[in-house]
């Protein structure tokens, strides 16, 4: 644990009003922060759990719409920013000009949108999972099949509506996970509900579709699922310090521009032990950086950015996926060290390990929790691989 720490600003703004800003007033009241707050973002919402998002809303409509941070006490503008001067420290929007003695940056992602594809929206944030449920009994093509893409489709299946997802890749997941584990994964799709290697190519009638192998399918509702990016557009050109598109952090937090932070999804940072960068991309990414931003804030120790153990977890239709570590399938080295088609109450059961230069880098559990702690630890660690199926009480040696 870090015991530097910031001094108290009376005045912070915050840019943005997704999920990373939901965490960051939740932190600074359980810190006893006692000085104004003002949020900007243009979204109606105040701060939700987005990883609802694929997962329930999509499913069951507004019931799965929790907001993160109720009765925080944060003044919300409803207007989206304009500009941002991090040397000034000043957010402007609509209603003018704005000073504060701290800037937060939680400008979260933009979802990536195909150009000329407007019966197609793009599957990103509460009311694009909203009107994925008010289709209900619609057939539906998805594209993508990323973990969104994928999350959305055991969604849809679960209301028995009809569903096929297109991806150019062979497997669902298979950029995310490698080919490995997720041709192990794939066994468990419904027959017909994947159609790799394949993407829309035109719009042939209102409910007809070309695909780039020449056959046409059928569906009443399109939906595209191809990633984000994150919003730089207020930031991108600045002279903060970024790295890939995000801004980057210290161990606590902080960025190169006095009382700036960034927070989820605009950050990165260096990984403790390898030196390696960590893109903010999920959930828990969200969490642990609003939470080092909130005691910067409220001048009080947290632990080091470096010392995090990443993760995050989605529903498939194989149960539930859990990734603890920093996985990268382009650099690190993915082995199966156990898959059970019939494990417990007749759910496949799958333990991966992903390893940079003999030590454990991730670990990847498909219906396993009551592995995770032991995981998070091996990972934390970076034990060796070797002595991984010891440490986490596995049978069969790694294949």
């Amino acid at each position: 644990m870090s015991t530097e720490t910031g001094t108290r600003p009376d005045r912070v703004g915050i840019v943005g009003g997704g999920v990373a800003t939901g965490f960051l007033l939740r932190a600074l009241a359980q810190r006893g922060f006692e000085g104004e707050v003002v949020v900007f973002a243009a979204e109606q919402h105040e701060p939700y759990d987005r990883t609802e998002v694929s997962k329930s809303i999509a499913r069951s409509g507004h019931a799965g719409l929790r907001p993160l941070a109720p009765g925080s006490g944060a003044r919300f503008v409803h207007e989206a920013a304009e500009a941002l001067d991090p040397v000034r420290r000043t957010i402007a929007s609509t209603s003018g000009e704005h000073r504060f003695d701290a800037i937060v940056v939680a400008t979260g992602s933009r979802p990536i949108e195909i150009p000329g594809w407007d019966f197609a929206p793009a599957l990103y944030g509460a009311d694009s999972a909203l009107g994925v449920h008010a289709d209900a009994g619609r057939s539906a093509l998805v594209v993508g099949g990323g973990f969104i893409g994928s999350e959305v489709a055991v969604s849809i299946a679960a209301n028995d509506r009809a569903v096929t997802v297109l991806d150019l890749a062979a497997l669902p997941l298979e950029a995310r996970l490698g080919s490995a584990v997720a041709g192990a994964l794939a066994t468990s799709w419904p027959e017909r509900v994947w159609r790799g290697g394949t993407t829309i190519e035109s719009r042939v009638s209102e409910t007809v579709y070309l695909l780039s192998d020449g056959e046409q399918v059928e569906a009443e509702a399109v939906y595209t699922a191809l990633g984000a990016r994150p919003d730089s557009r207020l930031w991108g050109a600045s002279a903060v310090a970024q790295r890939d598109g995000r801004i980057e952090l210290d161990e606590l937090g902080r960025t190169s521009a006095e009382n700036v932070y960034a927070i989820g999804d605009a950050a990165t940072w260096r990984i403790a032990g390898s030196g390696r960068w960590h893109p903010a991309a999920h959930w828990d990414d969200a969490r642990i950086t609003a939470d080092v931003c909130a005691a910067q804030l409220s001048g009080s120790p947290s632990r080091a950015l470096g010392d995090h153990v990443p993760y995050f977890w989605s529903e498939q239709f194989a149960g539930r996926i859990q990734v603890v570590g920093h996985l990268d399938p382009s650099v690190h080295h993915i082995e199966i060290l156990e898959h059970r088609e019939d494990g417990a109450g007749s759910r496949p059961e799958l333990v991966a390990v992903a390893s940079d230069a003999g030590t454990v880098s991730a670990i990847v559990l498909l219906n396993r929790p009551r592995a995770l702690a032991v995981a998070s630890r091996a990972v934390r660690d970076r034990i060796a691989v070797d002595s991984l199926g010891e440490h986490l009480g596995l049978q069969g040696a790694p294949r």
